[in-house]
């Protein structure tokens, strides 16, 4: 299995890093906000500025490791309708956002985490650069500190997918994936523990998906938690969007 060249960090980027104003064109920037401490629940915000309108957003996302699932009440998302600075809207989702993940206790960050640099994840592509940075997104990255023994590695495996409501807007070859997880004391012994059957529209007729980022995070008394952020490209109006998923990765 070829392993891709990825830097490894031993906590999340620097908030300065994650604070950086994403370019024109509607690729968000993701910003992980952490676990909570018993390790359960994992928040991430994207935000960015429309392509079109040239309007800031923010979405916050709550996910329950355990059900796989968005935390009732969760995502928070806030598009202003006129030009103006991201941290307004941004700002604007962290308040609403903000009692939930008090009352859930997120504020852990990762322990652990690996980030492909291609993926350009704090440096989003520019429309007329989409195309090459969604060729350069890899499928395979393994990070240690998940399990004894050695690291953990996940494979995005692509599939084909077809859907009537893409297809009437003349969208097709839509691609959705599986999630492969292969544990340090047999790597052949390949296990899928996730398969996205989101209908196409609902992923906004996505023609790719990436495997950008794994984060590790093990609580003091309870099992690690391993954490895949997967992207996947909505067709727009221009160039293709990116968007991501924070997909849980079952560990022994």
């Amino acid at each position: 299995m070829v392993r891709h060249a990825v830097r490894f960090f031993s906590a999340l980027l620097s908030c300065n890093l994650a604070a950086l104003p994403a370019l024109a064109g509607d690729a968000a920037t993701p910003d992980i906000i952490g676990f909570s401490k018993d390790g359960r629940y994992f928040a991430f915000e994207e935000y960015g500025t429309r392509d079109a309108s040239i309007h800031p957003y923010s979405t916050i996302f709550v996910i329950d490791l355990d059900t796989g699932k968005t935390v009732p009440g969760a995502p928070f998302a806030v598009e202003h309708d006129k030009e103006g600075p991201e941290l307004a809207a941004r700002a604007e989702a962290r308040q609403q956002a903000e009692p939930l993940l008090a009352r859930l206790g997120i504020d852990k960050k990762p322990t652990r985490q690996v980030v492909y640099e291609g993926a350009r994840l704090f440096d989003p592509p520019t429309p007329d650069q989409a195309y090459a940075t969604m060729a350069a997104e890899v499928t395979n990255l393994s990070i240690g500190d998940a399990v004894p023994g050695g690291d953990v590695t996940v494979d995005v495996l692509p599939r084909t997918i077809t859907d009537a409501t893409c297809a009437a807007r003349g969208r097709d070859k839509l691609k959705s994936f599986s999630l492969v997880r292969t544990l340090p004391e047999n790597n052949r012994d390949n296990v899928i523990v996730y398969v996205d059957e989101a209908a196409g529209h609902k992923r906004g007729c996505s023609q790719s998906n990436g495997l950008n980022a794994l984060f590790v995070y093990r609580p003091a008394n309870a099992k690690p938690r391993l954490v895949a952020l997967v992207s996947y490209w909505p067709h727009s109006w221009e160039e293709p969007d990116r968007r991501h998923l924070a997909i849980p990765v079952p560990l022994p």
